[in-house]
């Protein structure tokens, strides 16, 4: 699915602008300056039990505005926490961050030096610009520290991987039939932290045969849900075909890995391919053709909220160009972020139907396709069940 880009900003989400203003200080309230140029104000205090450090994962609420009170972006509260790692956000964002505690709120100001500079972030933020946010911490997760691969307790996988097993795990074991999400950071032999799901958020998902570094093929294999392990590999092992910017250059070419086995998902089978029989298919007047196969209960969604569909989509030859039943999760979206044959269906359809659709290229990718998958002109067809709301995202 092509899922609209967020707003480049501090990494926020994209938000229409408006304009409301400033509010004033509460009374008592003023504005204290740092060295830096940062000015702040605490308006809620927080728990004192201490403040994220740079490569920690904040969460946060937060309200921005420029000086003439355009509202350029917001997460309120009520909504999930936005989640972002702390040192890859703007220079006051950061300088803040790590002067706050838990449940504290505060308003910043931020002069250009510390925000986007002369050249500002257009369209939305204009060139040397002052902006002042209201930021609230929700909390924070320490970033993963580095842990010495000890050779003389490791083992060796077939494929030659020193493997050290950090914990079991008590779960269900993962299996090459199944599909397995995996948390991962890795480091120099220096300690200093290269990579990780930590800062990206999420999880590395797949089956075995998707997996692209090739002791991802077989370290999982050996681990629980619940467990870890660390690998030491070289860059020849990791990367066969060339090693990327930054893992070229390590000492002696050596990575230690820290693997985490979050969940195992049995995969689900891929529905027939059908297009809708045209005898019992709606068309809109858009050109959107739908046939319902189950009406589903309740109420529908607005394009708006984010709800959980499981999909097949195929060309009109039948060639699968992607699923949701082989990774065992349905896709969690919100109209908005689809394609506009999807927007239109999402919004008619209730919790528990299930509809084929078929999408004229107008409605999907147009004349442009999406490359490689998907042509140019393309009409597709669609296979949707519609699980229902998320709650509490």
């Amino acid at each position: 699915m092509r899922i609209a880009a967020a707003a480049a900003l501090v990494g926020l989400t994209s938000f229409a602008v408006a304009q409301d203003g400033i509010p004033p200080l509460p009374e008592g309230k003023s504005f204290q300056d740092l060295p830096s140029g940062l000015r702040f104000v605490e308006l809620v205090p927080g728990d004192g039990k201490g403040s994220p450090v740079m490569g920690d994962r904040v969460s946060v609420y937060y309200k921005g505005w420029l000086a003439d009170g355009t509202v350029f972006d917001e997460r309120p509260s009520g909504s999930a926490p936005a989640e972002f790692t702390c040192g890859g956000l703007i220079k006051g964002w950061n300088e803040a961050l790590q002067a706050m505690s838990r449940g504290s709120s505060w308003r910043i100001e931020c002069p250009p030096d510390l925000a986007y500079g002369p050249q500002g972030r257009p369209p939305r933020i204009p060139a040397a610009a002052t902006l002042t946010f209201e930021l609230t911490l929700v909390g924070f997760t320490a970033a993963p520290k580095f842990q010495p691969f000890d050779a003389e307790k490791a083992s060796k996988t077939e494929g030659g991987f020193e493997f050290l097993q950090l914990s079991e795990g008590s779960g269900t074991a993962a299996a090459a039939d199944k599909v397995f999400k995996l948390r991962y950071s890795v480091w120099d032999l220096d300690g200093k932290l290269m990579d990780s799901t930590f800062q990206h958020g999420g999880t590395i998902d797949g089956r075995v045969e998707d997996m692209r570094l090739p002791f991802l093929k077989e370290v999982p294999l050996r681990m629980k849900v619940g467990g870890s392990a660390l690998v030491r590999a070289t860059k020849e092992q990791c990367f066969p075909d060339g090693a990327p910017p930054g893992f070229d250059k390590v000492r002696d070419g050596v990575t230690i890995w820290k693997l985490e086995l979050d969940k195992v998902i049995e995969p689900l089978p891929v529905p027939a391919f059908a297009a809708p029989d045209p005898d019992k298919a709606v068309t809109l007047d858009s050109g959107l053709v739908y046939e319902v196969l189950a009406e589903g209960e309740g109420e529908t969604a607005s394009p708006a909220d984010l709800v959980a569909c499981h999909y097949a989509g195929w060309l009109e030859d039948g060639t699968l160009f992607d699923a949701s039943f082989p990774r065992g999760e349905p896709l969690e979206i919100r109209g908005v972020q689809v394609i506009p044959g999807w927007t239109e269906a999402l919004k008619r359809m209730k919790p528990g139907s299930v509809w084929r659709l078929k999408i004229p290229s107008e409605l999907g990718y147009g004349e442009s396709g999406s490359p490689p998958t998907i042509p140019g002109g393309a009409t597709l067809i669609f296979h949707v069940q519609m699980i229902g709301p998320v709650t509490g995202k």
